[in-house]
């Protein structure tokens, strides 16, 4: 063996800590979960989810059915009270009827707005903060100026004055 050591014997010491490593524990080379791998609750979420696709069940479909059939149900309810105010009298159990029908009104509307919550991040993307960028092209004095001016219109306009617009002169050039 030289200074530098022959090529078998690198290789040699080489495979060697390779197994060293092995005898002594732990993930080595190679294994674990590859990146981007599912675990198995994944997996096992990912079949219930195929499982309703194929079945035609789909988890959105379905919250926004929920949400349909509450509204309806909420406006029927609606119209239902709604007729029943505009009676000129109202005995004791028609009030307690209308009362519990106005309830029941607030409920499926409660209900339809939960699944309205529930479905809305699947319809409606989210919206992200933007960054606005770039110079002010009016100083403060003009911007002032031009405030006093449509206030000065505004007024004139609310007095009934009449306003003749102003005319530019012309420069000859």
């Amino acid at each position: 063996m030289g200074i530098g050591g022959s090529v078998f014997e690198k290789e040699n010491k080489n495979f060697q800590m390779s197994n060293s490593l092995a005898t002594h524990g732990g993930a080595g080379r190679g294994q674990g979960r590859k990146p981007g791998g599912l675990n198995q609750r994944t997996k096992a979420l990912r079949a219930i989810a195929e499982k309703a696709i194929e079945d035609g069940v789909h988890p959105l479909e379905v919250m926004l059915e929920n949400m349909r059939f509450f509204h309806e149900k909420a406006d029927v309810l609606q119209t239902a009270v709604v007729t029943k105010l505009n009676k000129k009298t109202l005995n004791n159990e028609d009030a307690m009827k209308l009362l519990i029908e106005f309830q029941e009104l607030g409920a499926n509307r409660m209900k339809a707005q939960a699944c309205a919550v529930d479905a809305a991040p699947y319809v409606h993307p989210r919206l992200s903060a933007t960054n606005i960028s770039g110079e002010i092209t009016h100083k403060h004095e003009e911007a002032a100026e031009a405030f006093k001016v449509i206030s000065n219109v505004l007024n004139a306009a609310d007095a009934g004055e009449i306003i003749e617009p102003v005319k530019k002169k012309k420069v000859a050039v």
